[in-house]
């Protein structure tokens, strides 16, 4: 949401500078008095309704995609090793392949239970699991911005807007556009002009779906590679034990 705002203060404060006082009074009590809280419950109940929708339109959710065994991404090996450290997690045997062809449905339920069981085994410990907590942050991040894609790009193009109208490159009455205000442009208008811009090109063509998507499989990768460390729990040597083995 920071960013999605981000043109606003940069417009005001290059195009009006110090002249509006009044209004960096009033945003600063809005922001003393909770703004930014409500702006990151804003963009992550955005990116959660876009991540339901996206799932479905992607075939089910990246990790439950990755533990199928119609999935090839991984070799089965690979994926029979993940399977039996759910298998250990969860309590329940994993579908065959005849089993998860029969019967998808049951067969995801089992996926998605496994998922929820290995998020709660790497969440938290940030020092053993630093690939997983990364790549959480990736997705969240993307989906969030996501979310709010259009917000962001509605924004940044309204600034651009404002900001024309202002130096004069285009105007409400004949000659409706200048091209020549350009070379006449100081420096604060040329930097409040470049961040709406560079903003509105990262809304259109960096915070996409296909962004999304990457980061999500990319943090379901981290979180199934998870298996190898749970895979054989950590002996813990107390310190008899210790002195005896001397």
């Amino acid at each position: 949401m920071l960013l999605v705002l981000a043109p606003i203060p940069v417009l005001v404060v290059c195009l009006f500078g110090t002249a509006k006082i009044v209004a960096t009074s009033i945003l600063s009590i809005v922001t003393y008095c909770g703004a930014g809280y409500a702006m990151v419950r804003v963009a992550r109940d955005a990116g959660k309704r876009q991540q339901d929708r996206l799932f479905n339109k992607w075939g089910g959710a990246p990790t439950t995609q990755l533990l199928r065994h119609r999935n090839t991404h991984f070799d089965a090996h690979t994926k029979e090793r993940f399977h039996a450290v759910a298998e250990r997690g969860i309590g329940k045997v994993m579908p065959t392949p005849q089993a998860e062809a029969a019967d998808p449905t049951a067969a995801d339920e089992l996926y998605r239970a496994a998922t929820k069981w290995l998020i709660n085994q790497t969440r938290g410990d940030t020092k053993r699991f630093g690939l997983v907590f990364k790549e959480n942050i990736a997705f969240g991040f993307h989906r969030n911005a996501f979310g709010v894609r259009w917000l962001g790009a509605s924004v940044a193009f309204l600034c651009l807007l404002i900001i024309a109208l202002k130096i004069k490159i285009i105007s409400l009455s004949p000659p409706y556009a200048s091209l020549t205000s350009f070379s006449q442009l100081d420096p604060m208008a040329a930097l409040a002009l470049g961040v709406s811009g560079m903003m509105l090109i990262a809304w259109l063509f960096w915070f996409t779906e296909a962004a999304a998507k990457r980061a999500g499989f990319a943090y379901a990768e981290r979180l199934l590679e998870s298996c190898y460390d749970l895979e054989s729990p950590r002996k813990t040597t107390s310190k008899k034990e210790a002195e005896s083995q001397q």
